[in-house]
């Protein structure tokens, strides 16, 4: 008995068939579709491999995660995609009857393929968001990853496949004008039934992205004034000093100016507005306030304390005395200090705080 190798090798890749076929023909044929799925199997694995070896290779030899990340996340669809591309050329070199049932396959290794294409697509793109949002978490503190990352995750998925579907649809001969137009309206409706929800996210967009504070930072954003414990993409909680949370809407924080006492660190200035007397040596008052500063606990050597005379006042000579402390946390304690130590030096060097005064001139009436 022949097996006719050679003839139906001939009859895979375009010969004309022969007349009479017999069993041997089938099998054979069967058994070079089996041994393309074979090898094609085995190159899938061997690319599969390589690309976790590059992958390992370069998360030792790089400083950033964004190649690795992005070689892992095309690593289960290449290989899928090599599997699929291998099914189908054994499928489509068969060179016998396919029993009429071409259209159903293609169709649905079309479809198939295009889940990979999406896949192909969408998990690179995926992988570079994670690794912006572990860099930025990583820069600001603020909790990117867990507030802002899934939600852009969530839409380009979305985007992405409803990219894959209209291609897929239009593939199968669907009229996609009318469903574009269909979501194009619903898209617009909802937008304005949640366009303050979408301005507050927006804004929290903006927020995240511009940072102009972080989590734990002491802030003042318009007349609040308190530490931020959440930063979230419709509102930002903020902790007063009162021990009460209050929750500003992303788009109102946007609208305000902030003022953030922990940026660019949490070294916090005291500004202390003083009086003395007239008949007060200046230069005497700034040396006292400058010594009690020093020796004052709490105050920082650097940036060092210091006094300005500003004005003549309408019952006092004004002066400023400006100290720096570690943080914001810790100002009304040493500022009470620094006041309780300047009350207690003005008054051992005869310095007089004085209230204000005023002095009234009465003439007489000589021709009464």
């Amino acid at each position: 008995m022949t097996f006719p190798f050679a003839e139906v090798f001939s009859h895979m890749f375009g010969a004309a068939e022969t007349a009479t076929l017999t069993w041997e023909h089938y099998i054979i044929a069967v058994i070079y579709c089996l041994a393309i799925l074979v090898l094609g199997f085995i190159v899938a694995r061997i690319v599969r491999a390589v690309l976790h070896r590059v992958s390992r290779h370069l998360e030792a030899r790089t400083r950033t995660n964004l190649d690795e990340y992005v070689l892992d996340s095309l690593n289960k669809p290449v290989y899928r995609g090599l599997l699929l591309g291998t099914l189908y050329t054994a499928w489509a070199l068969y060179p016998y009857s396919h029993f009429g049932i071409d259209g159903v396959v293609y169709g649905v290794l079309f479809v198939l393929a295009a889940l990979v294409g999406i896949r192909m697509v969408l998990n690179p793109l995926l992988a570079i968001i994670r690794w912006y949002g572990e860099e930025a978490e990583t820069r600001s503190g603020m909790p990117i990853s867990t507030d802002f990352i899934p939600l852009i995750r969530k839409l380009l998925t979305v985007a992405v496949y409803t990219i894959g579907a209209i291609i897929v649809l239009e593939h199968f001969g669907v009229d996609i004008v009318a469903l574009v137009t269909t979501l194009g309206v619903a898209s617009l409706a909802v937008a304005m039934a949640a366009q303050e929800t979408l301005s507050n996210m927006i804004s929290g967009f903006v927020l995240m992205t511009d940072r102009p504070f972080r989590k734990g930072d002491r802030v003042k954003i318009g007349d609040i004034y308190g530490d931020v414990t959440r930063i979230g993409m419709r509102s930002t909680d903020v902790k007063t000093l009162g021990n009460t949370v209050i929750v500003l809407p992303n788009s109102k924080v946007a609208a305000e100016y902030i003022e953030n006492y922990s940026y660019p660190d949490t070294t916090y200035r005291i500004k202390l507005d003083l009086g003395l007397a007239y008949g007060t040596d200046p230069n005497k008052a700034l040396e006292v306030m400058v010594q009690t500063a020093r020796a004052t606990k709490g105050v920082l050597n650097n940036p060092e304390p210091a006094a300005f005379f500003l004005e003549f006042g309408d019952s006092s000579l004004n002066f400023v005395l400006l100290a720096w402390c570690e943080t914001y946390s810790v100002s009304w304690v040493v500022q009470n200090d620094l006041m309780l130590n300047l009350h207690a030096a003005f008054a051992e060097h005869g310095m007089e705080i004085p209230f204000p005064t005023q002095t009234l001139h009465i003439a007489r009436d000589n021709g009464a």
